[in-house]
């Protein structure tokens, strides 16, 4: 395991998100009450900014454009591509349904680290 270190927990408030770049991959952090995610940055359907996609209560990202849902524990896909209305999977067909790249993560002493 190669382990990064990236900030300080302190540095990323409990509902925000910061896109970091390790390596060239951007990297979206999230922080919510009980739990720090590391995820790949852009929507595997057509590679669009995950930063300010909703967190459900259960961890699942959804994607602000086409509402693809991913579970932030697995990647898993739990929905793709349900917006816009009637349309929302014809545009699902544009891109295979692929989940979404979860990066591992730990706090040690205060201070979070990836795995890339």
């Amino acid at each position: 395991m190669a382990w990064r270190e990236l900030f300080s927990v302190d540095d990323i408030k409990v509902d925000e998100r910061k896109v970091v770049t390790i390596e060239d991959n951007d990297i979206l952090i999230i922080r919510t009450g009980h739990n720090v995610f590391a995820v790949e940055a852009r929507c595997p359907h057509l590679n669009l900014p995950l930063k300010r996609g909703r967190v459900s209560e259960d961890d699942v990202l959804t994607c602000p454009y086409h509402h693809s849902k991913f579970d932030l524990h697995t990647g898993e896909v739990r929905d793709w591509s349900t917006w816009p209305p009637g349309i929302g999977k014809a545009v699902g067909k544009l891109s295979k349904e692929k989940p979404l790249k979860i990066y591992p993560v730990k706090i040690e002493d205060n201070k979070l680290f990836i795995d890339l």
